[in-house]
């Protein structure tokens, strides 16, 4: 239900979302950071505060946009933990607008 990738293909969602997506960013990071410090070499703290500060506000920004696409109507998960059934099928789309941006 989470994602149709998910349900038919669990390892092949886990090793594409959670292995690769945190090697891309690890290394997103290190890259920025490296050409950041080579261009102000006495400001390394600044500029390394800078730029997780845009990471930490673009995932804050992220956040809301996919809630509001995936959850427009602010829907609470029932007793079972889960969402209805709108919310689900909502969650590809969300995916599809959150890689345009």
């Amino acid at each position: 239900r989470f994602c149709s990738l998910s349900t038919a293909f669990t390892q092949a969602f886990l090793c594409c979302y959670c292995i690769l997506f945190g090697s891309g960013v690890g290394l997103v990071y290190t890259a920025s950071i490296v050409a950041a410090w080579k261009w102000f070499p006495n400001r390394k703290g600044l500029v390394t505060g800078s730029i997780f500060f845009g990471v930490g506000l673009g995932n804050l920004v992220f956040n809301l946009v996919g809630t509001a696409i995936a959850n427009p109507n602010h829907y609470n998960v029932d007793e079972n933990g889960e969402f209805p059934e709108e919310v689900y099928d909502n969650f590809s789309h969300m995916l599809k607008v959150l890689s345009v941006i």
